[in-house]
């Protein structure tokens, strides 16, 4: 099993996404290699807690896609599962291109692509800057779209996650063995604060 975590953009859920599939293999008994695009420290260090052994970065721009080939394959054959966390947006790469990006790489390795939206039916980024910012929740709310449907409607696979049991229950070899991408529209409170504290904590304490 393998296959690429992709998202609109940063902080869109990616490595929240990856660390509970991660644990889910674990918890059925299988090993995992995860692997993180571009050159970031601070999600392999969670993913490498998780899965129990050291993520490893594949980085076409820094290191060349044959680096990045090798490792995988070098890496990945001596885990029972891979995965591989994207970097910010699925397209985003070097300047306006595509070059070194989680698309690219995906590409590249010929790995399946999980899109993930965290779907809050607002601009939940926004929205917290005015919050933290001591000021009044102005323009955030958008109108509730199923992303789901949306997907289905352009013949991609997709999913409603509204618990973690919803996401227990997928079956991720399946869905990893498609050619084509698959959807989660994962649907989280509105409300909810992101627990950056606690994430700084969590590394804090490696």
């Amino acid at each position: 099993m393998a296959c690429l975590i992709a998202a609109p953009c940063s902080g869109s859920g990616k490595t929240l996404v990856s660390l509970a599939l991660g644990a889910l293999v674990r918890r059925r008994g299988q090993t995992i290699q995860t692997f993180k695009v571009g050159p970031d420290y601070l999600d392999p260090q969670l993913l490498a807690r998780v899965s129990g052994r050291p993520c490893r970065n594949l980085d076409p721009l820094l290191c060349g896609e044959a680096w990045v080939e090798r490792s995988f394959l070098g890496f990945g054959s001596q885990a029972d599962r891979c995965l591989v966390e994207g970097v910010m947006g699925l397209f985003d790469g070097r300047g306006s291109g595509a070059e070194g990006s989680s698309a690219a790489v995906a590409q590249q390795l010929g790995l399946p692509v999980v899109f993930i939206v965290l779907n809050d039916s607002r601009l939940g980024m926004v929205a917290h800057g005015q919050r933290l910012g001591g000021g009044e929740e102005i323009g955030a709310e958008l109108p509730t779209v199923d992303f789901r449907r949306m997907a289905e409607a352009m013949g991609i696979r997709g999913y409603l996650i509204q618990t973690p049991q919803d996401l227990m229950n997928l079956n991720i070899p399946a869905i990893c063995l498609q050619k084509s991408p698959t959807l989660l529209d994962i649907r989280i409170d509105p409300a909810e604060i992101p627990p950056i504290g606690r994430r700084i904590q969590a590394l804090q304490s490696m």
